[in-house]
């Protein structure tokens, strides 16, 4: 009897090994956080609106949302509705992940230092070690 249940769970681990390794092959550069997902890079310009409480970049007869734009509208000038900019980065249906902005003549970049290929990690942003949960100070 024990033998058997022995060899019960030595087969059980064996399946679950070979099914946690397929899984992780089949999961490498695919599906949600895989690179072929990621869209090429573009440029939309257009003009900024106010929609469903939402930025949007209005360009020929498409409409895109830029949600992530709504963090940086206190901070970059000229970001208001009606103003013409252009903006560097991905199409995700009817959204738009904006890598950079122009805006009156003036590139902005969107995206942190450590995203263009410099080292990541937690706790790293824009290359510098975070020492806000280490206590320091206390």
């Amino acid at each position: 009897m024990k033998r058997l249940i022995f060899l019960a769970v030595i087969a059980c681990l064996a399946v679950g090994t070979t099914f946690a390794q397929q899984g992780g092959e089949r999961g490498r550069g695919q599906g949600r956080g895989g690179v072929q997902n990621i869209p090429p890079r573009t440029t939309v310009a257009g003009t900024l609106l106010l929609q469903n409480g939402m930025i949007a970049l209005a360009s020929g007869e498409n409409t895109y949302f830029v949600p992530s734009l709504m963090r940086f509208a206190g901070f970059i000038e000229g970001i208001r509705e009606g103003a013409h900019v252009s903006m560097d980065g991905f199409v995700f249906g009817n959204r738009f992940l904006p890598a950079a902005i122009t805006v009156g003549g003036r590139t902005h970049d969107l995206i942190p230092g450590d995203m263009h290929g410099g080292r990541r990690g937690p706790g790293r942003f824009h290359g510098q070690a975070c020492h806000c949960r280490r206590g320091r100070g206390r």
